[in-house]
């Protein structure tokens, strides 16, 4: 898992699956497993926003994530 510090979270791609677990601790962050899950929603703050964090989480990854992939289930 890779913390973005942007976020505040731990994002890992598995299987073409973007999963993410919030970070704890201001000095080293580590991941909280317990919330630990699927990203299913990226448009919360707005559609821009989803935008941007999908860029940043395909330049990283290099993935190709769109908006589409992220209904909100």
């Amino acid at each position: 898992m890779e913390y973005i510090d942007g976020y505040g979270s731990f994002y890992e791609v598995k299987a073409g699956v973007l999963y993410y677990a919030p970070a704890y601790g201001s000095v080293e962050p580590k991941p909280d497993m317990e919330e630990y899950g699927e990203v299913t929603a990226v448009d919360t703050v707005s559609e821009e926003h989803g935008r941007q964090f999908l860029n940043d989480i395909n330049q990283r990854f290099g993935t190709d994530f769109k908006l589409h992939n992220f209904d909100g289930r």
